[in-house]
């Protein structure tokens, strides 16, 4: 039996009565588990890998993305 049709044989034993106090935790839950998921974990293997002159190379190649080129935000 599937986990879903297990779940489903469970939701059939509760009764009516309850069913909207159970919909209404289902949808906690769900929101829940949204609200703390991550968005991406596409890079994460990247993370802690450049060594210092890796780092060092970065910095000097994107420091002309640090300056702010005042009379385009005017």
């Amino acid at each position: 039996m599937t986990v879903k049709k297990l779940i489903q044989a469970e939701i059939d034993k509760i009764p009516e009565e309850k069913l909207k106090e159970v919909y209404h935790l289902i949808k906690q839950f769900n929101y829940d588990g949204e609200k703390n998921k991550p968005l991406y974990h596409d890079l994460d293997y990247l993370a802690g890998t450049w060594s210092e002159d890796t780092e060092k190379e970065f910095m000097l190649n994107t420091k002309q993305f640090q300056e702010v080129e005042s009379q385009i935000w005017q």
